[in-house]
């Protein structure tokens, strides 16, 4: 599968396994899918194993920078794809 994505132009990303609670409360998840989230502390800040990739890969897309010279043009979309996994606690 891997090198059928490569053929198409695609680029592998990997993301971490857990994040901080507080990008899944800006994303939203938090609030709707905490209860069946595994949690835990360290160092006095909670992480939370994913359930998803939504929020990490929305972080990739907003490090994107711009190399444009005519702002007025969108730059080519990036495709990517993640074969990691998700934890999912029900």
């Amino acid at each position: 599968m891997q090198s059928e994505y490569t053929k198409r132009g695609f680029s592998e990303v990997i993301t971490p396994n857990m994040y901080n609670t507080k990008l899944w409360e800006r994303s939203g998840h938090w609030q709707n899918y905490q209860e069946n989230m595994f949690s835990f502390e360290v160092e006095n800040e909670k992480f939370a194993l994913k359930p998803m990739n939504c929020p990490g890969h929305c972080l990739m897309f907003g490090l994107r920078t711009r190399f444009d010279p005519f702002p007025s043009f969108d730059p080519p979309p990036s495709f990517l794809s993640s074969f990691l996994f998700i934890c999912l606690f029900i």
